[in-house]
């Protein structure tokens, strides 16, 4: 998924870059590090365990999926491209990659400083549409009294790695500084603050969803527990330094 994103994304900042090319050097390649902080909430222990399917036959791994409740921040690459329309305009693409996520924004800016008539420093503010695409690692399977989980979800065996995955779209307000280093770059710093967005964690091993509730147990042989039902991944701050290149 990761990989159809990126190209994607390599595509549609190629063709932006294309289209301002008849507005030379009112437009900015660029590129640095991201930072994003969030939090993950309401992931349950529990047990992996087919024993409802077949009884003392059963095999069962503890998965530790509360490890990723709390917070994070996320160190990553961001990159997109700007082109200015009506002047004080512009609007903006970028991709931010982390260890642990992937996000991409769609939005426009407008430049306050274009009131008072400053040149060489801009002051930019602007709402975004925010996508971000979570993936976390919480522990692998150890398979017990079997040599295998055995599911209506599928065949797990020991050393099978369990993520959560979350997906959300929201909106975010950005506020960016953006001062020229030369005639041809410029240094940007921006802050992100997303509007409640927020999404459910889901579980995986693998490309496999697990959804067959009589999976989860708070034993190997004890009652069903409910994993992930009041999870949520959300999302507080992004920030991004950059060096941009004007075209």
């Amino acid at each position: 998924m990761k990989a159809l994103l990126l190209t994607l994304s390599a595509l549609l900042i190629a063709s932006l870059a294309l289209a301002q090319e008849r507005h030379k050097n009112t437009g900015l390649f660029y590129v640095g590090p991201s930072v994003q902080t969030g939090k993950v909430s309401g992931l349950k222990d529990f047990y992996l365990s087919d024993y409802e399917y077949w009884g003392s036959a059963y095999g069962s791994s503890r998965v530790p999926a509360a490890n990723a409740n709390g917070d994070f921040s996320d160190t990553g690459l961001n990159l997109g491209v700007t082109g200015e329309f009506g002047g004080a305009y512009e609007y903006n693409f970028s991709m931010d990659y982390f260890n642990q996520s992937l996000n991409f924004e769609v939005g426009g800016n407008y430049n306050l400083t274009s009131l008072v008539g400053i040149e060489k420093f801009k002051l930019l503010v602007g709402p975004s549409l925010f996508f971000s695409g979570y993936r976390q690692k919480v522990g692998s399977l150890s398979v017990s009294n079997s040599p295998s989980i055995l599911t209506s979800d599928g065949y797990f065996s020991s050393g099978d790695e369990v993520f959560i995955e979350s997906s959300a779209t929201g909106l975010m307000g950005k506020v960016t500084a953006r001062m020229d280093i030369n005639e041809s770059m410029v240094l940007s710093v921006d802050y992100g603050v997303p509007f409640g967005i927020n999404s459910k964690a889901n579980l995986k091993i693998g490309s496999t969803e697990l959804v067959d509730s009589a999976s989860f147990l708070d034993s190997p042989t004890g009652n069903r527990v409910d994993a992930v039902g009041n999870s949520e991944v959300s999302y507080s701050g992004l920030i991004n330094i950059t060096v941009g290149w004007k075209y």
